[in-house]
């Protein structure tokens, strides 16, 4: 007759899962949010996530820039501007490319007016 097992030993190869429910202890071991009182049976709802950071690039038309732009402020930038706590930042961006190379007085001119209006970044490649 094989002897029995002690009680408290689970048998070789079983799997122990950390000891049984206990009633008296009220806790049925799921985890709970502080703030959702234990019985309650309801998880709060998620809340939605909200949308911190917008960003937006555009072509403009050269024909139309004063009419592009006065839009975007009008219909983009004015409704961002108006939100507490808004950083804002509008960059300006331009690339030209000519097959026949620009004249020394453009280079000159252009480059004076950069630094003139304190441009960030500019130049002319070959």
């Amino acid at each position: 007759m094989p002897s029995p097992i002690p009680q408290g030993d689970a048998e070789p190869g079983a799997i122990s899962t950390g000891g049984g429910f206990d009633p008296s202890v009220g806790n049925s071991g799921i985890d709970r949010p502080d703030d959702v009182p234990v019985g309650s049976g309801t998880m709060p709802a998620p809340q939605p996530l909200k949308n911190k950071r917008f960003f937006m690039s555009a072509d403009l038309d050269t024909t139309r820039i004063n009419r592009d732009m006065q839009r975007y402020v009008e219909e983009v930038i004015n409704h961002l501007t108006s939100v507490d706590g808004a950083r804002v930042k509008v960059s300006l961006e331009v690339e030209v490319e000519t097959d026949d190379g620009f004249t020394q007085q453009t280079v000159r001119t252009v480059s004076e007016n950069c630094r003139t209006l304190k441009v960030r970044d500019s130049g002319f490649e070959g």
